[in-house]
């Protein structure tokens, strides 16, 4: 079996299920429409047949119960709001702090790191599920607001390999969409449901009512009896309301399974390692409690686990999760069909990350995951270009000072990392950024030199790993805190009147999303559906990044007859003397593009940085920057991360 055509195929049946969805949808407030003509037309004239039909009075109550529909919806996207937080706190699930000293919550902090890090983006907040049954989720609006739910089970049970193909699972649904996906989803089928409890509603309200002391009788024999109109309306809608839920759940199930076989492959792509996830999914058919979570949010949330977070009557029709052997067998051909695991040690091996541990426990763990693949149907995976070696950026996070690792772990220490990471090389601005920090705390000023200490002789690819792991820290600051903080930010920027491209992306990597997580600004809706629309803005960007690169003016002009042809843009021109105001508003802009446009734009942007066939730290630089501010993880692109 091929994985990248497993991934088009899936998203190719994803397309095609959420137009059944919408469509179901459309033919669900027809009904409904229907329904409430007919009770109208019983009621005023006793008969439920339609003499004839008003297509207009059909139209408005369509758009009235469309809207009804929307806004149940819209309340439950409002409950939402806060993103993947508030799913895992409803699933009872528990922050796991950067500062626990719980080995195994260590263990999988770490393993969430080296994803992320290898991904291009900020650690996701981890909550752990007291479920003794093998699970995980992702859930959240984008990877900004992004969280990862692990159970205790999986805690247990799972070695680090099994571990890691897990969290590239849920990580995946991260990159795929599939959060957002799922929690327009879950609205829908409310919106729905919502209309059926109106239906329940009415039926209880009569039935209360009407008890040993209300008359049914008309008064005018040419109208129908009112209570048995509205007991038509009620029942009606209540099973309306059934089947549109039954359908919905069932589209919502199917869409489920494509999405799930969609992030089984593209983990395996992640980890270029699939016996880790098949053993997970291996040990979950074992496992006694199986993947249960006994939460009772669990059925609302049951698409977004890693598997079937619930038992169903009709398991196999209504199953969010496509079954374990089908799963197990995409991955690994050779599967005896036995959920016998293979014997390794019952807890995740201790990181090198951990001070408990050892360089040869750490060579041990990066040789397993460096071993050659034993499948052949993926031995192509291997050889993309676009995949990150995991083992690489663990020796990579080992290499930075455990002090330095501890200090990322805490909201204050966290601070003085980014504020050292400012400082000058320059004197002048040195001793204007020294006198700043003193006088605005001398405790942290002494801090911040020590630490900038710690860091001056690591190298540059350190400074952006420390960002990213200081990151989780830093939202947990209170927002009066994290308004202090974001002004010392932008003074040390400031002191020189200049923005270097250093300090640029250092503000687009840490404020940029900080800003969006104590509610400064919002994620930009989406404006531009056609580049054109942009081709100022996209000219100002390319500018920037080509004057980066070249001077003389053969190579400039060569750079953007490549991009008119990549971008379709064939009057795209070069622009000098770009402005750091101006670089601003051109981001911004972009920002509110569509996806693929987005992505098209970064994918080029790359292409330009390492057109001499080398990028060096700067471009490194700039890359991660213009991936937080375009809210796109760089594992998505041909970008080897661990330059």
């Amino acid at each position: 079996m091929n994985f990248f055509d497993a991934q088009k195929q899936a998203k190719s049946s994803t397309t095609y299920l959420v137009i059944i969805f919408l469509i179901g949808l459309a033919l669900f407030t027809t009904s409904v429409s229907l329904l409430v003509m007919g009770v109208y037309h019983y009621y005023f004239y006793n008969s439920i047949a339609f003499s004839t039909f008003n297509s207009d009075a059909f139209m408005r109550l369509f758009i009235t119960i469309a809207f009804i529909v929307f806004v149940a919806s819209l309340f439950q996207f409002f409950t939402l709001k806060e993103g993947g937080k508030v799913i895992a706190l409803s699933l009872r699930g528990k922050l796991i702090t950067p500062l626990s000293h719980d080995k195994s919550h260590r263990i999988l902090l770490n393993v969430v790191e080296e994803m992320a890090i290898a991904s291009g983006i900020s650690p996701p907040n981890v909550y752990l599920l007291p479920d003794s049954g093998i699970n995980a989720f992702a859930a959240g609006f984008n990877y900004d607001d992004a969280v990862i739910g692990v159970t205790q089970g999986a805690l247990d049970q799972l070695n680090r390999e099994e571990l890691q193909g897990v969290i590239a699972h849920e990580y995946s649904h991260i990159f795929n969409g599939d959060m957002r996906l799922n929690l327009h989803l879950i609205g829908m089928v409310s919106g729905i449901v919502f209309i059926g409890a109106i239906g329940r509603f009415l039926l209880e309200a009569l039935h209360e009512s009407r008890v040993g002391h209300y008359s049914s009788s008309s008064s005018d024999s040419k109208k129908g009896d009112p209570i048995v109109a509205l007991y038509l309306l009620g029942l009606g809608l209540m099973i309306l309301g059934w089947i549109g839920t039954i359908i919905g759940e069932w589209i919502k199930a199917m869409i489920s399974r494509q999405r799930e076989y969609l992030a089984d492959a593209s983990a395996v792509q992640y980890t270029r390692y699939p016996k880790g996830l098949a053993n997970a999914l291996i040990k979950i058919g074992a496992n006694a409690q199986g993947s249960s979570i006994q939460s009772s949010a669990g059925g609302t949330y049951a698409h977004l686990f890693f598997a079937d977070g619930i038992s169903n009557f009709w398991d196999h029709l209504f199953s969010t999760h496509p079954r374990l052997e089908d799963r197990i067998r995409r991955i690994d051909p050779s599967w005896n069909g036995e959920f016998t695991p293979e014997k390794s040690s019952s807890k995740p091996k201790v990181s090198s990350s951990t001070p408990e541990s050892s360089l040869s426990e750490h060579e041990n763990i990066a040789s397993t995951l460096t071993s050659p693949i034993a499948f052949d149907t993926l031995s192509r995976i291997a050889q993309q270009p676009g995949n990150q070696n995991i083992s690489t950026i663990r020796t990579r996070l080992d290499a930075l000072p455990n002090s330095l690792h501890t200090m990322s772990a805490n909201a204050l220490s966290a601070q003085w990392i980014v504020l050292a990471l400012l400082l000058s090389a320059e004197k002048a601005t040195l001793l204007k950024q020294q006198e700043y920090l003193e006088n605005s705390s001398p405790m942290m000023y002494k801090n911040i030199q020590n630490t900038y200490k710690e860091m001056f002789e690591l190298p540059r690819s350190a400074h952006l790993d420390l960002l990213n792991l200081s990151l989780p820290s830093l939202r947990m600051m209170s927002k009066q805190q994290y308004n202090v903080f974001r002004q010392m930010v932008i003074d040390l920027i400031d002191m020189d009147n200049v923005v270097s491209l250093w300090e640029w992306s250092l503000h687009a990597i840490v404020i940029t999303p900080l800003d969006r997580e104590f509610g400064l600004t919002k994620v930009p809706k989406e404006r531009y559906k056609k580049i054109e629309e942009l081709e100022d803005s996209v000219t100002t960007l390319f500018s920037l990044l080509i004057y980066t690169q070249f001077s003389d003016e053969k190579r400039i002009n060569k750079s953007i007859e490549t991009l008119r042809i990549s971008l379709a843009l064939p009057t795209l021109t070069y622009k000098a003397n770009i402005s750091h105001d101006l670089l601003n508003k051109t981001l911004n802009d972009i920002r509110q593009a569509s996806t693929a446009i987005r992505t098209l734009i970064l994918e080029q942007s790359i292409a330009v940085l390492s057109s001499e066939g080398t990028l060096y730290d700067d471009d490194v630089e700039i890359i991660h920057a213009l991936g937080a501010l375009l809210l796109l993880p760089l594992s998505s692109f041909d970008f080897d991360i661990t330059h």
